[in-house]
């Protein structure tokens, strides 16, 4: 019985696990086509989610910080993020109303934001 079922294996087995891998995958990439139908609409998820963890972090920062003004080089360095994303954040934080950009001073070329109360 021994030697019949360690040929069976030797024959048979890597052709085994192959299907059973290759199955695996199948259902992986099935579900993720179901949830996400294109590679742009997971990209785009992703992206939103993202921009909603970014804007979250600025607001508070600016939340807790004492006098909420702050210049975006700042803000970069506290929250460990590109200006890039951090200018994006406070744009989209000013259009829906929350944050607030004010004109440059007179010591700094660089615009100031604080929390629109």
């Amino acid at each position: 019985m021994t030697g019949s079922w360690h040929s069976l294996i030797e024959r048979w087995g890597t052709w085994t696990i192959s299907g059973i891998t290759g199955f695996i995958g199948g259902l992986v990439g099935s579900a993720f086509r179901w949830r996400w139908p294109s590679w742009k609409e997971w990209k785009e998820e992703r992206q939103e989610k993202r921009d909603k963890e970014i804007d979250a972090r600025v607001m508070a920062l600016l939340d807790g910080k004492g006098s909420s003004v702050m210049v975006v080089p700042q803000m970069c360095e506290r929250l460990g993020l590109k200006e890039d994303e951090v200018r994006n954040s406070l744009d989209r934080l000013e259009v829906r109303g929350r944050v607030r950009m004010g004109p440059p001073t007179f010591d700094s070329l660089a615009c100031w934001f604080s929390l629109h109360r």
